[in-house]
């Protein structure tokens, strides 16, 4: 089981920081994401042919995401105990998650279901919330996904879509929204890091403003509202 990783509740948390505290951390993020952004393209070009790119990659993941205690590659850290987020995982990594203790994992991608497979032979739950990669999600989209990340039965849960930064920034930016009572720009700043492209991503901003006008500290309301 994975340390510290509990069962989690609707409570609202501060994030870390003030408001000045966050706009310095987006500020230097600014001249760094472009070249974040340029090595982690080359790494995932190269993971598809090589086992020297598998260790370049190790190695930027360093640089590009923060990581979680344990050394797990592909741009992934924990959101809260009891939810991680990520990048698509080999079949490797798959059973590396299931080592570690993670029950279920979310995929967000729509381009191939690969977990289909790969999640229940390494023992651990599938759950399939595809979205677009460039579109902003759907409530329901939305909702579905809070609904299994806040289940305790679900817990401990990896999240991820293809490279683990827009479609899965934007699950996360929900979650810090709608259960912690973040604001938009507090849930945004956090996205810098995990490689979200803020130049490209536009519709999936525009959400993330207009989910927390609406649900800011809300989870119950929002997830009730499906019905």
């Amino acid at each position: 089981m994975i340390n510290g990783m509990r069962p989690l509740q609707f409570q609202a948390q501060t994030a870390p920081g003030g408001p000045n505290e966050q706009a310095l951390l987006k500020d230097s993020h600014k001249l760094s994401f472009r070249v974040k952004q340029a090595i982690f393209g080359e790494v995932v070009q190269l993971t598809r042919h090589s086992a020297r790119a598998e260790r370049l990659s190790n190695k930027v993941i360093g640089f590009f995401a923060k990581p979680t205690d344990t050394p797990i590659p592909g741009n992934m850290s924990q959101v809260v105990p009891g939810l991680l987020r990520g990048a698509q995982p080999t079949q490797a990594g798959f059973a590396y998650l299931a080592k570690i203790g993670v029950k279920t994992v979310i995929n967000l991608t729509d381009e191939t279901n690969r977990d289909a497979a790969w999640v229940p032979a390494a023992g651990m739950k599938a759950i399939y919330i595809p979205q677009d990669g460039f579109a902003a999600p759907s409530d329901s989209q939305t909702r579905a996904f809070l609904q299994a990340a806040t289940a305790p039965q679900n817990q401990p849960i990896f999240f991820h879509c293809y490279h683990g930064s827009d479609r899965t920034g934007t699950m996360a930016a929900a979650y810090r929204i709608a259960v912690q009572g973040w604001t938009a720009d507090q849930a945004i700043a956090e996205l810098g890091p995990h490689g979200f492209n803020t130049s490209a991503e536009m519709d999936k901003l525009k959400y993330i403003h207009q989910f927390a006008a609406q649900w800011q500290g809300k989870a119950k309301e929002f997830l009730a509202s499906g019905h």
